[in-house]
């Protein structure tokens, strides 16, 4: 499956996560400002270790100039894995 999107973390305020998504396949499209993009996002950042995890992503949205905010409840070990500066590319959808 071919990447679609590159996720920078910029920003992390509790449990707020400001992502910067930058297009890497031409097929991608508009980055969505869905929970279950981010939440698909987010899982690809982490999976092995996401899978069955106890966090849940209860609102997203998307500015402009493809800068996605996320909110997450129970995400606390997931926060610490990633940081601010954090970058991975994602095939989600």
């Amino acid at each position: 499956m071919s990447e679609l999107w590159r996720a920078h973390v910029e920003a992390r305020d509790g449990a707020v996560l400001t992502l910067r998504i930058a297009t890497v396949h031409p097929d991608a499209g508009p980055v969505p400002g869905t929970a279950a993009f981010a939440t698909r996002l987010l899982a690809d950042a982490l999976l092995p270790e996401s899978a069955g995890g106890d966090w849940t992503v209860t609102s997203a949205s998307v500015s402009q100039n493809e800068v996605l905010t996320v909110e997450l409840s129970g995400g606390d070990r997931l926060l610490e894995r990633i940081p601010p500066g954090y970058e991975w590319d994602s095939a989600a959808y």
